[in-house]
């Protein structure tokens, strides 16, 4: 004896946790005030309605993202788009080559993930020429004399 019988089988959806990746970003010292980049976050819950691999998916897939710490007071973040920015403090490399900054991100359920963004910064020659004089201190301008006159320069290094 064979009997059939129809069975509705209900899948319900459960709130995977956000994804935050790190990431490392090179700027040069003394930079202005800008965005230098985003927070590499993803939700399994979006992936097929956000283009993760766009930079940021904004107010589509309600991630929040926060700075949770940081080396230094130059960064912070925006919590719609994830946002890196530096601020008007900016960074200088002699004060610090490398900058850690903590991360969280949160989704619209609550899960959360963490990730550590590193800000390497270059070096680049701050230094400044003050005067520019001859062995005798007599100031050198377009008329001086080329060829065989020993200069001094006079400058500072911050």
């Amino acid at each position: 004896m064979t009997e059939t019988a129809t069975i509705d089988v209900s899948i319900l959806d459960v709130n995977e946790p956000p994804l935050a990746h790190a990431s490392t970003f090179t700027i040069p010292e003394n930079q202005a005030a800008s965005v230098l980049g985003y927070i590499a976050a993803s939700d399994p819950d979006f992936e097929d309605v956000v283009d993760f691999a766009a930079g940021y998916c904004g107010a589509l897939c309600g991630l929040r993202y926060d700075l949770v710490s940081s080396t230094s007071g130059s960064f912070s973040v925006d919590a719609l788009t994830g946002a890196l920015r530096l601020s008007a403090l900016g960074v200088d490399y002699e004060n610090a080559v490398v900058h850690t900054i903590n991360t969280k991100v949160t989704d619209v359920g609550g899960l959360v993930s963490y990730a550590t963004l590193t800000v390497e910064v270059t070096d680049v020659a701050d230094c400044g020429i003050s005067l520019l004089s001859d062995a005798t201190g007599a100031a050198l301008n377009a008329t001086s004399t080329a060829g065989g006159t020993t200069l001094l320069l006079t400058g500072r290094n911050f």
